[in-house]
């Protein structure tokens, strides 16, 4: 028969033993306690059929009751231990002799009234067993640790089995066993493990490939989610679309009308403009001409600028480049009505004493006032 195995030390079972003498001084070598798991391969591959049959796969296969037997303290001489879980009707019985951990055995606890023959028999044969190894020299004390409720029924079932009194131990707190279980877990050397290995690395690429499917699986939802939501974004900016172009299509019409009327507008303010700048060059200009001078030609060009030309005496020099200055000045309304105004330029008259002159002025649109 195949057999799984796995070794568990327990750093706490160590003793000290003079084994010689070297230069008048006791050599001393320290033994350590270790518990050796052995389980039938074929058990260990059902039980694991059975798991992956629910839909879990095994990380570890312990030692039940591993960790009340790690925080064991204050072992007796001659101590037997029974560490039990009512839940599970199962126990684990410890023989501490001489301070050190000589065995270990499994009880199965059935649930009929036959369970105090079947556990003295148990109990007997494991007492044999102590009694042909060398080790079991007196009777031991038996103590009973129980964790899940009932102690007092548990107490009562082995002191009939043992035909003697057990005493009741309280078990370590449940705060105390996680501790332990989470520190002696998460020590790499600790192999107190019998599944086989080959169903360890099967598992754990079963798990790496199910993350691997589960991360794919998840990307393409997400991919298929914000496709869908583009497509909805996209049907619903069309919509949009489609529904201002009709509203485009129908105020075609109205726009354009607008567009005609905002046109004519502006042909007609220009014009109003133009006309009161026209009349406001005007008046100004026989306003401020000097007396004995004459106006030849008022040109009014691009609704811009106003060119004016005209006669005067050799000796009215002085008033025309007065009158420009009074031009560049002229306000109407409060504002300047040019922007700029050009001195005047005489051109003396062949055979005459009078001289042409003319001159430029920039209307100043922006602060006209019809």
């Amino acid at each position: 028969t195949q057999m799984v195995w796995s070794l568990h030390v327990l750093p706490m079972q160590a003793e000290t033993k003079t084994t010689a003498l070297i230069e008048g001084e006791k050599k001393k070598e320290v033994l350590q306690t270790i518990i050796v798991v052995m389980a039938e391969r074929n058990l260990v591959e059902e039980f694991l059929g059975k798991l992956e049959k629910d839909g879990f796969l095994a990380d570890r296969l312990e030692v039940p009751l591993i960790d009340q037997l790690q925080n064991t303290t204050g072992a007796a001489e001659a101590d037997a231990r029974v560490y039990l879980d009512s839940e599970t009707r199962s126990a684990l019985v410890a023989w501490w002799f001489g301070g050190t951990l000589q065995s270990l055995g499994f009880l199965h606890l059935p649930a009929d009234k036959t369970a105090a023959d079947l556990l003295r028999e148990q109990l007997v044969q494991m007492t044999w067993a102590g009694e042909l190894e060398g080790w079991l020299t007196v009777a031991p004390q038996w103590q009973l640790i129980v964790t899940g409720g009932n102690e007092a029924e548990w107490q009562a079932l082995f002191n009939t089995a043992l035909e003697t009194s057990i005493k009741l131990v309280p078990a370590p707190p449940i705060g105390q066993l996680a501790t332990a279980t989470a520190t002696r877990a998460a020590h790499s050397e600790d192999s107190a493990n019998i599944l086989p290995a080959e169903y360890s690395a099967r598992y754990r690429q079963q798990l790496v490939d199910r993350l691997w499917m589960r991360g794919l699986f998840a990307m393409l939802g997400v991919f298929f989610m914000l496709a869908l939501a583009f497509l909805i974004a996209v049907k619903f900016v069309g919509h949009q679309s489609t529904g201002v172009e009709n509203q485009l299509a129908d105020l075609g019409n109205t726009y354009t009308n607008a567009i005609q009327l905002k046109a004519r507008y502006g042909i007609l303010k220009d014009r109003q403009d133009l006309k009161y700048a026209a009349l406001n060059c005007w008046q100004t200009t026989a306003q401020l001409l000097p007396e004995g001078a004459t106006l030849n030609g008022l040109d009014f060009r691009d609704g811009k600028k106003l060119m004016l030309t005209g006669t005067a005496g050799s000796d009215q020099a002085i008033e025309l480049t007065r009158f420009s200055d009074a031009m560049r000045k002229a306000e109407v309304a409060g504002r300047l009505l040019f922007n700029r105004v050009d001195s005047p330029i005489y051109n003396q008259n062949p055979g005459s004493t009078t001289v042409s002159w003319s001159f430029a002025c920039e209307i100043n649109h922006a602060e006209e006032t019809p």
